[in-house]
């Protein structure tokens, strides 16, 4: 049960679409276990040592932990429809998903275009479940700034991150360099600075 109740935690149901259940099955059939009521449990036969089994049934819920490395974090995406949300309700023109080019000519995705009253606003998402995910989405971030660093991009840079978050502070070091680093606590600076 805790196993489930640790990917519960980080918003990752194995249970709700048939990809993710399957490949929940398949991780727990390897060492004969099945999911019983949010359990992990194995049957013990008569050929079984209490330990083996027991070995099994952690090998089961390790490969179940397991799962979470096979998505991205749903944090992300819950995190990217606040911020879709906040820029609806302060009435700010945005585009999601837009591609604008960088560095040789090659697109560079950015999660939102907002236009404010006098200059308009590349802006980048930051949050994650854990700290490893957020250094690593930083990282694609600090990427993707580096690539629209140049004089044709008049756009503002804004990453606005998730104050929630495991963040490291020399992550947000690096991204103050390319970009303006705001919370989305912080409602109405970051509102004033879209707006602008």
């Amino acid at each position: 049960g805790q196993t489930t109740a640790w990917l519960l935690d980080l918003r990752l149901k194995p249970w709700l679409s048939e990809k993710r259940r399957r490949f929940l099955e398949d991780s727990l059939s390897v060492y004969g276990a099945h999911m019983e009521k949010g359990a992990v449990e194995i049957e013990l036969t008569p050929t079984d040592s209490l330990g083996s089994a027991v070995l099994r049934l952690a090998q089961a819920c390790l490969r179940m932990s397991d799962l979470m490395f096979t998505q991205r974090s749903s944090v992300e995406t819950v995190f990217k429809d606040r911020v879709e949300d906040f820029l609806s309700i302060r009435e700010l023109p945005f585009e999601p998903d837009v591609e604008v080019v960088g560095r040789h000519d090659r697109p560079v995705r950015v999660d939102y275009k907002v236009q404010g009253g006098r200059k308009g606003s590349l802006v980048l998402v930051l949050g994650s479940a854990n700290a490893s995910s957020t250094h690593t989405i930083a990282n694609e971030i600090f990427s993707r700034w580096y690539d629209l660093n140049m004089p044709q991009v008049r756009e503002q840079k804004v990453t606005v991150f998730d104050d929630n978050s495991p963040l490291r502070e020399s992550d947000l070091d690096r991204l103050r360099e390319l970009s303006m680093v705001a919370p989305i606590g912080d409602e109405e600076a970051l509102a004033e600075a879209l707006a602008a």
